[in-house]
């Protein structure tokens, strides 16, 4: 496999080969240009170390391992690597490798010392095989965890040790327990030895006299313990002169026993010596097994592959091995044989000399991981366990996880980052197992649902949020766990009672990440947009119909086409205006004052305060309202200019109005009123005759509005009202209806 041109996984070692040549799309890992950060990141850390290693990935569990694992797998080599735990480890799968993949999957380290599995010996013989195991869980990008990576250090040879340790200690209980004793008195002049029977039983002989000649024993002895019994009088004995030796019975019944033999000669008569035989067969016997079990402890000490050491019980050391002399840089005598805190200065009161104290003077096992630096300022980070024994003495073992140190530093650096990626996008962010329960929670999913997210950690996500079964959010959970394909939707969240873009995603290990914002401000503006859109068309549609409404009447009613351009110009600005309000009707609020004054400033009236008085509440308009009412009042206030109050000095214009409710609902009272007109001949007034004004108010205000409406002028003065609804009742219409 190539990633970006680059060999991978890099290296010339054997499961490299292997791994860049295997037919991964064929497993459930998939093509190995697909493999997640994290997985890949494990890959390489295993390849590199010169310890076993291996890793078991996603639900399948499926195996990859580097090359010191090979003489582990040793018959099942190469064929478990991309295969199924399951497949591989059938006798441990169930028991050990599914407990600890769960654990691994959840986030969470799993450390199994004297893992004992039967593998094929160097002899192709089954062999029970022990090992001290550690699981990390290996970080699948932002989707929580997709593996374990295992780091192995076998242990079979203490196993062995401490067997042998038993035995050696039941050996001693039996040669303590063991009996048979028997008494002599030896003339060493007359060479006579008198002996009970017990003392004939050891040697297998019996004699009717118990007074018989030495050499009769002698003759039964090897020649060294013949040797020994006649160095006894080749010189002179001293009173009280004590001898000992052990000889082994060479002929007879009981040829090959062992008997130790102990006498002192008489104060008076040193030629006389006194003694007793002790049957040490079996005693012998558990020595000569100590010693060969002794041997073989030291053969089995020197070829582990962790330190080994035994302090006495004042922390005198008293073994080493070679594992814990290569760790230390010593020779055995620099070590062996002195004092725990003066090979080691300063441990007396470090974590180490806390650890051997508490073991020792407690007697309970004790474990340990501390970073040691030695004197020569290598650092090692250091597994060490104490275990106290029968004797009183104290075994230690210790390892260097300095490669498993480095890996759990890594998937924490690699944890961390992703946790803090997770913790700064906008989105909110969860994630489940493939028990739907909650693997990672952040900050601002926290924050919408109001839940302490360490509380939902490892909570079923449907017992938690019951309201979300059955909603379109739920049913997409379902269909992305089922496809195991990425699923996005915008739906309505039945916990957030907010519209939501959820986008979901199905990780390695069965689970699901998801990723959800809130969407509720951005369908109100869509929401609001397409009113928006509905009501420009209506507003178009209307205005067009109004536009060739006024068009018509301002023909019908114009004398000229000169007469009709100015009219007509004059009624689209009116338009144009009313437009204006409308536009700004979100922010503001049409009220009756704003349109009267819009159409009186139009004209002028500004420059007049003094004769025009606008007085009123302030009224809200309805939108269906303002254009019609708009083009009334222009026609009423354009005859004042050119026609009424407002074209003489004296004139006045009073515009008031009102409101009031009745069994219709609340109603609106305008009262237009001019003061001061100028009798006009008949055909100057389009009032008189009847023009587009006066039909405007009194006959389109009632039919649009549901206006009513009244039109008075007489000699001097001109009185419009007009009353209208300010709530919804029959719809308005508009001349497009």
């Amino acid at each position: 496999m190539t990633l970006t041109g680059v060999l991978w996984p890099r290296g010339d070692g054997e499961m490299a080969a292997r791994i860049r040549d295997f037919g991964w799309a064929a497993t459930p890992l998939g093509p190995i240009e697909g493999w997640s950060q994290g997985l890949s990141v494990a890959v390489n850390m295993i390849l590199a170390m010169p310890g076993p290693a291996n890793i078991l990935w996603g639900p399948a569990h499926v195996q990859l391992y580097n090359d010191a694992y090979i003489a582990i797998a040793r018959d099942r080599h190469p064929e478990l690597l991309g295969r199924p735990a399951a497949e591989g480890w059938p006798e441990i799968h169930a028991a050990v490798l599914a407990p600890v993949m769960e654990a691994a999957l959840a986030g969470r380290a799993t450390r199994i010392a004297d893992l004992c599995v039967t593998l094929l010996g160097p002899d192709r013989q089954p062999e029970e095989r022990a090992f001290d195991t550690t699981w990390s869980p290996i970080p699948d990008g932002a989707d929580g965890f997709g593996g374990a990576l295992e780091i192995l250090m076998e242990v079979t040879d203490r196993r062995r040790t401490q067997a042998a340790l038993r035995e050696s200690e039941e050996l001693r209980r039996i040669a303590l327990e063991s009996g048979g004793m028997g008494a002599w008195r030896w003339d060493t002049r007359s060479g006579l030895v008198r002996a009970d029977d017990a003392f004939q039983a050891l040697w297998g002989v019996s004699f009717s006299d118990a007074l018989h000649p030495a050499s009769v024993y002698a003759d039964l002895m090897y020649p060294e313990g013949a040797a020994s019994l006649a160095a006894v009088t080749a010189k002179p004995i001293v009173p009280e002169q004590e001898f000992q030796d052990q000889v082994q019975v060479a002929i007879g019944p009981n040829a090959g026993r062992w008997i130790q033999w102990r006498g002192r000669a008489e104060r008076d008569r040193p030629w006389i010596i006194n003694g007793v035989s002790f049957d040490i067969t079996a005693q012998h016997l558990v020595q000569q097994r100590l010693r060969e079990g002794e041997a073989r402890l030291h053969r089995v000490l020197d070829g582990m592959g962790e330190g080994f050491g035994l302090l006495a019980p004042d922390f005198t050391i008293l073994e080493h091995n070679h594992e814990a002399l290569r760790l230390d840089g010593r020779r055995r005598d620099e070590i062996v044989g002195h004092s725990q805190w003066e090979a080691y200065p300063g441990s007396e009161h470090s974590e180490i000399g806390r650890l051997l104290k508490q073991a020792m003077f407690e007697r309970e096992p004790a474990a340990l991981e501390h970073r040691y630096t030695w004197a020569d300022g290598r650092a090692y980070w250091l597994d060490m366990r104490a275990y106290p024994t029968s004797d009183g003495t104290l075994a230690v073992f210790w390892r260097d996880v300095t490669d498993r140190k480095h890996v759990e530093d890594a998937l924490r650096t690699e944890r961390d980052r992703s946790a803090k990626i997770l913790e700064s996008i906008s989105d909110a962010f969860y994630a489940v197992d493939a028990e739907w329960r909650f693997t990672y929670v952040n900050g601002e999913a926290e924050a919408w649902w109001g839940r302490d997210r360490q509380d939902l950690l490892g909570k079923v996500f449907w017992e938690e949020f019951p309201q979300a079964i059955g909603s379109e959010s739920y049913k997409a959970h379902l269909r992305a766990a089922e496809t195991r394909e990425v699923v996005r939707l915008e739906a309505m969240s039945p916990i957030l009672n907010h519209w939501v873009d959820i986008s979901i995603y199905p990780t390695a290990d069965g689970g699901l990440s998801v990723y959800f914002r809130d969407m509720t401000r951005k369908k109100q503006v869509d929401d609001t947009q397409a009113i928006l859109v509905a009501e420009l068309q209506h507003r178009t549609r209307n205005l067009l119909g109004v536009v060739r409404s006024v068009a018509q009447q301002t023909l019908r009613t114009s004398a000229s086409l000169d007469e009709f351009r100015t009219a007509f110009n004059e009624r689209l600005g009116a338009l144009s205006r009313v437009q204006g309000l409308l536009s700004r009707a979100g922010d503001e609020p049409i009220t009756m004052d704003r349109l009267i004054r819009s159409e009186l400033d139009a004209l002028g009236a500004a420059d007049i305060p003094e004769r025009v008085t606008v007085q009123g509440p302030k009224v809200r308009l309805r939108k269906g309202t303002v254009q019609t009412l708009a083009l009334a009042l222009h026609e009423l206030a354009t005859n004042a200019r050119k026609y009424g109050a407002l074209t003489t000095d004296s004139g006045q214009l009073r515009v008031a109005w009102r409101t009031y409710t009745d069994e219709t609902g609340r109603r609106l009272v305008m009262d237009w009123r001019e003061i001061g007109l100028v009798r006009q001949r008949e055909e100057q007034s389009p009032t008189k005759r009847g023009g587009y004004g006066r039909e405007l108010i009194e006959r389109a205000l009632p039919y649009a509005l549901q206006a009513r409406t009244s039109y008075n002028l007489g000699e001097t003065e001109l009185l419009c009202t007009v009353d209208l609804p300010l709530t919804e009742g029959a719809a308005p219409k508009t001349s497009a209806q």
